[in-house]
Formats: C-alpha cells, structure tokens, sequence
C-alpha cells in the first residue's frame, strides 16, 4: 500500500499529463519510474522481509537492515550455519518460516532458530527425504503459531498449540493414531485438518487400538488425500464434534465385499456427483470424495451402508459410467432424482430389468424400486437423447406399483422433441415442465461444498 501511494501516484501523474502518447520521452519516463520505485523500496520495511538462505550473506545483512523492526519471512533451504548465525539475534521477528532442507541431519540449526520465535505464526518444516528410523521432534515456541506443515518429518511434535488454526501433515508414518489424536487433543481452536499420504504403523493392530473422544470443537473442514479407508473410519469415530465438511481425495480402499461404516455418513440426505467427485451432503457433516475411478465399487464400499436415508441423487451428465446397479438398490428412500439423458437412460433401464425379475421371482414389483417424487433430467448436447420408450416404461411401472410419479422436469429438449413428448409424459405425471434451457449444474451442488480447495474441482 505504501508502495503505490509513494510511487504510482507521480507515475500516473507524468503520464497523464502528457498530451500524446507518440511524444513520450521513455527513456525520460522509465529513469523516473525506476527512481519513484527505488525511492518507496527504501522508505518501505516490509517489501525487504522476505529472505531466503540462498541469498549471499551481504544481502541478507542489508535485508535484515532495511527491514527495520517488521516481522520477517524466511526460507531455509540448506543447512548453512553462516546463515543460522546471522538468523540468530533476529529470530523474535520471524513470522513465516519456510525449513525446507534434504534430511534429519540437516536440522541442526532449526531448534536453535525456533526456540525464541516469539512471533512465529506459519511454519513449514519439510524434508525431501523420509527416514523413519532417524526421529526428530521439533522444539517450537507455539504460543503465537497459527499454521504448521510438517512434511517428512517422522515425529510429532510435543508442544501443546493453543492458537493453531491450520495443520497439515504429509508424507510420514506416524507410530499410533492415538499419537495424532493426542496432538490434536492439545490445539483446541484448530479450524482446518489436512493428512496427506499419512500410514499409522499400528494399522496391522488395529483391533488393539483404544477409542477415545477426542474433542476438535472448532474444526470445520477435514481434509484427506491417499489415507487407508479403515484408518479414516478410526479417525473420524472419536471426534466428539462432527466437521462442517470432510474431503477425502483417493483413499485407500478395499476391493473386497465387507462394507466400512462412517456413521457421520448417516446424517447424509443429498448425493451429487458429475462422474469424478462424489458429495454427501447432510447435517451436521457434509462428505466430498475424489478418486481417480470413483466408479469402482471400492469407493461405494464406504457410502452403501450409508445410503438408506438419501432422499435426492444429481448426478451429473458426465457420470453414466457410474454403477447404478450398486447404487439405487441402496437408495430406498430416494424421493428425487436430477440427472442428465444418458444418466436417465441406465437408471430407467436398470430399475425396468429389476422389476421383470421381481415378477418371474414371484416378489411384490416395489422391491427395488425407490420412492421417487420427483425426476429432473437435463438433456445436454453431448449426451445421447432421451429414450422415451424408457421413461415412459418406468412411469408406467410406478403407476402399476401405485406411486405415481408426482414431478417430471425435461430441460434442454427440442422443439421437436418437446412436442413428440408431451402427451405420453403429461398422461404419467401429476405435473410436467418443458423449459428450454438447460440449468446449470453448479447451481445443484450443495452449498457446503463453496470452499473447496480448488484441486477437488480441476
């Protein structure tokens, strides 16, 4: 801010006041910009607090001059002793610290620099190479740290962190999941988790582990990439206070026919998905998954037992690979469903086969259909077209089982279509709309999803 109005404000003046831009001395000019820059730079402190450890040591000398009294930004990517030395009478000022070095050995120097960090809120201690076998814990002054990121680094720290607000943990192998649940038991106002590629070594006993409530109150948004399906289940069951929204990005899970149950999962009454993310969304906790196949029925594994009570399905134009053969028997109490033509057409097909064998099994015809109320198809250009014949079959099947479909939306159709349509479809349904316009799709997605890190919606 001091910046631009100690430099831009004369700047734009002189250009301004030239009359025409062909009689612009720019040489003139840019001397002038660069002297207007050269002059803020050194009435500005902050823009001199970013250091980094590959700078020369007359640099960072004249950088920790210029910055004055400001809190500091820094990032160490090697181990010089040089520069933890010339650190060392300014680290009261470091507010970031990026540590970010080869391994174990080369953190020699990160205690001695942390341990009087008064004013440290962020820090990110990484190691590019994992040992499992060379522990380390960190000797942090956490009374003002607000955001840490450990990566590699094979051991929690012991520190009880009262104002952290951010965690991030990637790339290690913790001893117990009562390690982590004991950190966490020691950052109350902790408001975002994020595990990334995180192996607990007492999976292979995990019917030894010891369940107790762990009490994250204020956490709103749990994040989970390439962590085991089981161990997200003994995570997530101790919490006494249920996340706002938890993702899970391709998770670990089985391919085999045991089911795992999330009972935060049952709360869940919307499931959306376009084909690469799956989100349950209900009270008090909203579930996102993304995986590289989400069509697999590993990924179901974790939602079926959890189904019984969703009322909505969307699923987009671009999931018609889905596997709705182990989707809607699961769905018994679905009561509206918003999907695209191609989609429409599997599910029509699908419950239409079911009520046949229903039938020749001598089984009542509800047996797997669900309760709808309500279908919302969008015909979009790059799907196939709507098979009417299909519709108008399982219209008919609902009527045969006396639960008459009460709502039927077709957007995006034709004008042809629309006229070819209207009279099977208004003789089947309580009311019917045509419109020509295809709603979007975002608009459908629930709205706990808004903040999502951006990588869940590439």
């Amino acid at each position: 801010m001091c910046l631009a109005i100690t430099s831009n404000k004369p700047i734009f003046q002189h250009t301004s006041s030239t009359p025409q831009i062909q009689d612009l001395n720019f040489s003139w000019t840019m001397a002038h910009v660069c002297h207007q820059w050269r002059q803020a730079a050194l009435g500005c402190p902050f823009l001199w607090c970013t250091i980094d450890s590959s700078m020369l040591p007359a640099a960072i000398s004249s950088m920790l001059q210029m910055s004055g009294m400001c809190l500091l930004n820094l990032q160490v990517t090697n181990s010089s002793k040089t520069f933890a030395r010339l650190l060392q009478e300014h680290s009261s000022r470091i507010r970031t610290l990026r540590y970010i070095v080869a391994n174990v050995d080369d953190l020699s120097a990160f205690n001695s620099l942390c341990n009087c960090t008064k004013q440290l809120q962020d820090l990110r201690l990484e190691l590019k190479y994992f040992n499992r076998d060379r522990l380390f814990s960190p000797d942090l002054d956490t009374s003002s740290l607000t955001r840490l990121t450990m990566i590699s680094v094979p051991r929690m720290p012991e520190n009880h962190f009262t104002a952290l607000r951010f965690l991030h943990l990637a790339e290690c192998s913790l001893p117990s999941l009562l390690d982590l649940h004991h950190f966490l038991t020691g950052a109350p106002n902790l408001e975002e988790l994020f595990l990334d590629n995180i192996f607990f070594e007492d999976s292979r006993h995990r019917s030894t582990r010891r369940t107790q409530p762990v009490p994250l109150h204020s956490v709103c948004r749990i994040s989970m990439r390439s962590v085991s399906a089981e161990d997200i289940a003994d995570f997530l069951s101790p919490l006494t206070s249920p996340p706002k929204i938890v993702f899970l990005l391709s998770p670990y899970v089985g391919t085999g026919e045991n089911m795992l149950r999330l009972p935060m999962l049952d709360s869940a009454r919307s499931l959306w998905t376009d084909g690469r993310r799956i989100v349950a969304a209900g009270a008090p906790s909203t579930f996102v998954f993304k995986h590289d196949n989400p069509s697999s029925n590993g990924i179901w594994n974790i939602l079926q037992p959890s189904l019984c009570a969703i009322t909505e399905l969307c699923a987009d134009g671009e999931s018609s690979d889905l596997p709705f053969d182990n989707i809607i028997p699961f769905l018994p109490s679905l009561e509206r469903l918003a999907c695209g033509s191609t989609s429409l057409n599997h599910i029509c097909a699908f419950l239409i086969r079911k009520s046949n064998f229903s039938v020749n099994a001598y089984l009542p015809p509800t047996t797997h259909c669900p309760s709808l109320k309500a279908i919302h198809c969008a015909a979009h250009s790059n799907e196939r077209s709507i098979d009417v014949a299909l519709l108008v079959g399982l219209l008919d099947l609902y009527i045969r089982c006396g639960h008459r479909i009460q709502h039927l939306v077709m957007e995006g159709l034709s004008p042809q279509d629309r006229t070819d349509f209207e009279g099977p479809l208004a003789a089947r349904v309580d009311k019917l709309e045509m419109p020509s316009i295809t709603t979007s799709w975002k608009t459908r997605l629930p709205a706990a999803c808004s903040d999502a890190p951006s990588e869940l919606w590439e």
